[in-house]
C-alpha cells in the first residue's frame, strides 16, 4: 500500500493524500479509504518586456501538465517583437504501452537578429531562422529508474540584412542522439524530506 500510494502522490496531480482504516464487524475485513486533494495543473502566463533594442517584446505561456486527466503534458509558448520571435510546442505522453513506455516531442521555430565583425571592423547584420524538434522515448527499469532515448533535428539559416555581404554565415544542420538515465528516489514531489535525484545524458 506505501509503494502504491508513493507512485500515485509523485505523479504531481494531488496536493494532498492521506488513508484511513475502518473496522468491520468481521475482525477479518477492514475497509481502506484513500483521501485526495487535485491540485490545478493548467496554467497561463504572458507578459511585455521593453528594451532599446529590441522595442516591444511581448510573450505568453499556456501549459497543462494532466491535459484532459490523462497525465499528458502540454505547452505552448510564443514571444513576438520587432526583430526576435519565437514559437514552441511539447507534448508529452507517459504510457504509450502499458509497460510505462513514453513519448515526448518538442517543436520549436525562432528568428533572432545575429552580428558578425570582418577584419576590417566592419559589421554585418543577419536575421537567423531556426526550426528544430525533438523525440524522446523512456523506458522504466526499475520502480525509481527511467530511461531515455532522444533525437534532435535542427535547421539554421541566415538572411542578410545590413553591411557587407560577403561576411555572413553559412546555412547549418545539426542531427543528434542522446541517451540518458535518471533516477528518483525523493518522497514528495513538491516537499521532499528524503531520497534524492539523479540524472546522466550523453549526446
Amino acid at each position: 500500500i506505501d509503494g502504491s500510494l508513493r507512485r500515485v502522490l509523485m505523479l504531481g496531480y494531488f496536493d494532498e493524500l492521506s488513508r484511513d482504516f475502518s473496522e468491520e464487524d468481521n475482525p477479518d475485513e477492514t475497509v481502506l479509504t484513500i483521501n485526495l486533494k487535485e491540485r490545478k495543473t493548467g496554467a497561463a502566463t504572458f507578459g511585455v518586456a521593453y528594451s532599446s533594442a529590441e522595442k516591444l517584446v511581448g510573450f505568453v505561456e499556456v501549459s497543462d501538465e494532466n491535459f484532459l486527466g490523462r497525465g499528458q503534458k502540454i505547452k505552448l509558448n510564443a514571444s513576438l517583437g520587432k526583430s526576435r520571435n519565437a514559437f514552441e510546442f511539447g507534448f508529452f505522453e507517459p504510457y504509450i504501452t502499458k509497460s510505462g513506455i513514453s513519448l515526448g516531442t518538442n517543436l520549436y521555430r525562432k528568428v533572432e537578429p545575429v552580428e558578425r565583425e570582418n577584419d576590417a571592423e566592419e559589421i554585418t547584420t543577419m536575421k537567423k531562422t531556426t526550426i528544430g524538434g525533438d523525440l524522446t522515448l523512456g523506458r522504466p527499469f526499475t520502480e525509481f529508474t527511467v530511461g531515455r532515448l532522444t533525437l534532435k533535428m535542427e535547421n539554421s539559416s541566415y538572411a542578410h540584412v545590413d553591411g557587407p555581404e560577403d561576411n555572413l554565415y553559412k546555412d547549418s544542420r545539426h542531427r543528434s542522439i542522446g541517451v540518458g538515465m535518471n533516477t528518483n528516489t525523493v518522497d514528495h514531489p513538491f516537499f521532499p524530506t528524503e531520497g534524492d535525484k539523479s540524472d546522466g545524458y550523453l549526446e
